[in-house]
């Protein structure tokens, strides 16, 4: 049955029970109007999405105010000039769907009203569900920097009667990429394939029904595909969203812890206000997942401790050849410095062996590396050779890779022992808390 009196009481007693979500599609929204049908305690669970075209806010049908109001009562306010619809969602059950804007004369009834019509779907289903999360996707969140352009363009122009002056303010959605709404919500990319097909029921106390939705939508895969089509575009969807791609660059071959990750997140994403970092523990590790599941031949997590640590792969870890730190989680057959505070001007650096780490088998071992200032006297200090023939601009001096030790024996990459007089992780803690390992030596 489709209603046409009474609106906003009709939408008042719709929104006042369960309402968990609230999505409002409206390209014409009155402040007070909007209120009115709202419950005062829903904050930070109504999403907007209204349209601030430029003949529409300088007629008046729209107004850039309602930032004020969203950002009072917590709102997520979005604009999207290309809206039309009009539609009412309560936890994306049901909806109502039809003509009415909310404004006086779209929900109102009285003498110069408008004729207008809203029709309740009582089922929606999953496709109704990801086709309204594309919409509000696809919009623009309205941001105080977003919101104070508007206002300096529009108290500068005078109303005119016709010939509307547009805003010189183009939406590209840079900000909106680096959205905590921009990254996936499902567990990984196999759990979303099994919520799809209802192979699996979604854990409700993780919000899984919600989250399906959205990662559908974001990256915009066709729910019909087969399982192999699915995989490849949503791989594709994922890899070329510029949040990913910008997070995707950090991860060299040591790797992003996982503190290191919710750091950078927490750092780079625009939401507002920003999240704390214990709240961003489910989001990394769910990017993690994705990462490592839908190109599993380019990174990988590996966890030598309580932390995880997701990184780049090698040839050399499909071989089974790599082995890597207990406790620093770097990769034992590569050369690795400490240096004490004062160095180079003085003291000492302290350098990896890869023979000596790798015959330990569990974390890396180091000797003394260089001696500055660098003398004749401090060179002999050194447990490692010089050689011109290493000489390069990362390695001004010469130092040879493996140390003395390993370089006089035999056979020194099948070595099962270390020689004593070397010095371990736990012992440069104890010398320099909180030093700093780095793959070059200046």
């Amino acid at each position: 049955m489709i209603e046409s009196h009474d609106l906003k009481g009709l939408l008042r007693d719709y929104f006042r029970h369960n309402s968990s979500r609230i999505v409002v599609l409206s390209p014409f929204i009155t402040n007070s109007v909007l209120e009115s049908i709202l419950p005062y305690d829903s904050e930070n669970n109504v999403t907007i999405v209204t349209s601030w075209r430029a003949e529409h806010l300088q007629s008046g049908v729209s107004n850039i105010e309602l930032y004020q109001l969203a950002k009072e009562r917590k709102w997520n306010l979005y604009i999207n000039d290309n809206l039309h619809i009009k539609l009412y969602s309560n936890n994306y059950d049901n909806c109502y769907i039809g003509s009415a804007n909310v404004t006086r004369k779209g929900l109102e009834d009285f003498t110069n009203s408008n004729i207008e019509g809203l029709y309740k779907i009582f089922h929606m289903n999953t496709r109704d569900n990801i086709q309204i999360e594309r919409i509000i996707l696809s919009s623009n969140l309205v941001t105080e920097d977003l919101y104070q352009r508007y206002y300096e363009w529009f108290q500068n122009i005078e109303i005119p009667e016709t010939n509307y002056k547009l805003p010189p303010i183009i939406l590209e959605n840079k900000d909106d990429d680096f959205l905590i709404t921009k990254l996936p919500a499902v567990w990984s990319p196999t759990r979303l394939w099994e919520l799809k097909e209802g192979t699996v029921e979604p854990e409700l106390e993780w919000k899984e029904d919600t989250a399906i939705v959205h990662d559908l939508a974001l990256y915009k895969v066709n729910t019909n595909d087969k399982k192999e089509r699915f995989f490849e575009k949503l791989t594709i969807d994922f890899f070329k969203h510029p949040f990913i791609e910008s997070f995707c660059q950090e991860i060299d071959l040591e790797g992003v812890r996982f503190g290191a990750a919710k750091e950078w997140i927490q750092k780079n994403c625009t939401t507002v206000p920003t999240p704390y970092r214990r709240e961003l523990t489910e989001t990394v590790q769910c990017l993690f997942n994705w990462i490592t599941e839908l190109n599993n031949e380019r990174f990988e997590i590996i966890q030598p401790n309580i932390s995880q640590i997701i990184r780049l792969r090698t040839e050399e870890d499909f071989d089974g050849n790599h082995e890597y730190c207990e406790i620093t989680a770097r990769e034992l057959a590569r050369s690795w410095y400490v240096s004490e505070n004062s160095f180079p001007d003085s003291g000492i650096q302290y350098k990896s062996c890869p023979s000596c780490s790798k015959a330990n088998g569990k974390q890396l071992i180091f000797w003394i590396g260089r001696t500055y200032p660098d003398t004749i006297e401090n060179r002999e200090k050194s447990d490692f050779g010089f050689t011109p023939q290493r000489r390069n601009r990362n390695n001004p001096d010469g130092i040879q890779s493996q140390c003395n030790n390993c370089r006089k024996a035999k056979g020194n990459n099948k070595r099962y022992y270390v020689e004593k007089g070397h010095i371990t992780i736990q012992m440069l803690e104890e010398k320099m808390p909180n030093f700093v390992l780095r793959t070059k030596g200046f």
